[in-house]
């Protein structure tokens, strides 16, 4: 795993990496590089698990832009607004799923241990 796809996996979401972010992005790299091998007791990252690392750098990079400001993702805090009645003034909201709520669901599930268990080694 690599800054160059993480890069890419971050633009097929519609984020551009500045100059500034690649630090991050090798910070993120290391921890997650790090928890996946502590988690799995290995000494190296097994290939397959190169697709998930991948995610989760994506992920904690994402979290940590979000969690620093909504508006570095492009992010609205309110709900998305179904329909506005102005005389005696109704707002409806739609489904419930906000872009946010919709991020923070893939974030979450990018961060799940769920693809790391049939990796995990016994401690002796």
């Amino acid at each position: 795993m690599d800054v160059a796809s993480v890069t890419a996996r971050l633009a097929h979401f519609g984020y551009t990496v500045v100059e500034g972010d690649v630090s991050e992005i090798e910070y993120d790299i290391a921890k997650v590089d790090n928890y996946i091998k502590s988690f799995c007791n290995v000494a190296e990252l097994p290939a397959a698990l190169e697709q998930v690392a991948t995610d989760r750098v994506v992920a904690e990079f994402l979290r940590s832009k979000k969690f620093s400001g909504a508006a570095a993702l492009g992010l609205t805090p309110s709900g998305e607004i179904k329909s506005i009645t102005e005389g005696d003034t109704s707002i409806t909201y739609g489904d419930g799923t906000t872009a946010e709520g919709r991020l923070d669901a893939l974030l979450d599930r990018w961060l799940s241990d769920s693809a790391l268990l049939p990796f995990r080694r016994l401690r002796w």
